[in-house]
């Protein structure tokens, strides 16, 4: 059963990253610089939501074929994951510019498993990547997180998981600042798909943990979802020595409190308003809008340079947020949910 209300977090969480790209320098968006420096985060987040939706979703309908959700999980990423990937690398072949490693690694999805290739050919990429090796594990780690059976043992095990891999990073963050860090130890801190697999796992705890408790945290959900708010602003724009390590899942507790805030009941006020159909939309494109971000900037700002029009940072930045939701929705219903069906339908 999905969850439509939980959409619009997709949204929010690929428009930061967005600004975090690309708006920055954007005077508009100047009141909240300290925000926007730690938006990359939202991948986290990507990464702590599709752990919980995927346990979520499992949980119920049960996983009978491993291929099956192998092919579905293929169906829903690599069709656009694709476009993106040719549109970023064809100027590169027409120049001859292209190493062939950089695109045999892309085009397997396996770039961000080596230090040092995270980054090569689409950046954006490096995130799908580091899904990938939990798709692949995900149908032998469903039935160990189904089997917990005790509240207390899932919130012990999250906590353990959340506090050594903040623990970890900590460590690993502050060796890539000494000079002797290599770019592949800086590549693996922040790419590599084993730094971010607590991050995945917690999601799915989470989901299990909401399975099972959901009709007692549909009474405190919109304290839950005030909390994660409030706290995610404070630690944000209260000046602190710990925000430095926000890349890893240092804000897996408050999604955690984010998402069942607003999972929990139907009946709220925001339930309802981000259960319309324009907000739903908004986080079906989310995945196109993160893709396509970085060969449609490239795009974009060619056009707009080849024409000589002179745009402010402000101008440049909202006509192309413009330009990239008009071409996610396009390629939502013209390339990712066709092509999905076609490969569903071509395995069944």
């Amino acid at each position: 059963m999905e969850i439509k209300q939980i959409n619009i977090l997709r949204f929010v969480a690929a428009f930061g990253i967005l600004i975090f790209h690309f708006g920055r320098n954007v005077q508009s968006l100047e009141w909240g610089n300290q925000l926007w420096d730690v938006s990359n985060t939202a991948v986290s987040f990507f990464f702590f939501l599709s752990g919980f939706v995927l346990v979520y979703a499992y949980t119920n309908r049960g996983l009978d074929k491993t291929k099956r959700f192998y092919m579905a999980r293929f169906a829903r990423i690599f069709p656009l994951y694709g476009v993106a990937l040719f549109l970023t690398a064809l100027p590169l072949f027409a120049k001859s510019n292209i190493h062939l490693i950089d695109f045999l690694l892309s085009i397997f999805m396996i770039q961000a498993w080596v230090p040092g290739y995270s980054q090569v050919l689409n950046t954006p990429g490096w995130a799908i990547s580091v899904q990938l090796l939990f798709y692949m594990l995900f149908p032998f780690i469903l039935p160990h997180i189904k089997n917990y059976r005790s509240n207390k043992r899932i919130l012990v095990t999250m906590f353990v998981l959340w506090s050594g891999n903040l623990f970890a990073h900590i460590i690993l963050f502050n060796l890539t600042i000494i000079p002797e860090a290599k770019s592949t130890f800086i590549d693996f801190v922040f790419y590599h798909p084993i730094t971010h697999f607590t991050t995945l796992l917690l999601g799915g705890f989470a989901a299990t943990l909401y399975i099972r408790n959901k009709e007692i945290i549909s009474r405190f959900s919109q304290i839950f979802l005030f909390i994660s708010i409030c706290s995610f602003l404070l630690i944000v724009f209260i000046p602190n020595p710990i925000l430095k390590y926000h890349h890893n899942g240092l804000f897996c507790p408050l999604f955690f409190l984010a998402i069942i805030g607003l999972s929990a009941r139907n009946d709220t006020v925001l339930s309802k308003v981000f259960s319309q159909p324009i907000f739903i939309k908004l986080g079906n494109i989310s995945y196109a809008i993160y893709i396509l971000q970085r060969p449609l900037f490239y795009f974009f700002y060619g056009v707009i340079s080849r024409l000589n029009i002179n745009l402010t940072a402000d101008q440049l930045f909202w006509l192309f947020i413009v330009f990239i939701m008009l071409s996610s929705l396009i390629a939502y219903h013209f390339i990712e949910v066709p092509f999905r069906k076609k490969i569903v339908n071509f395995y069944r």
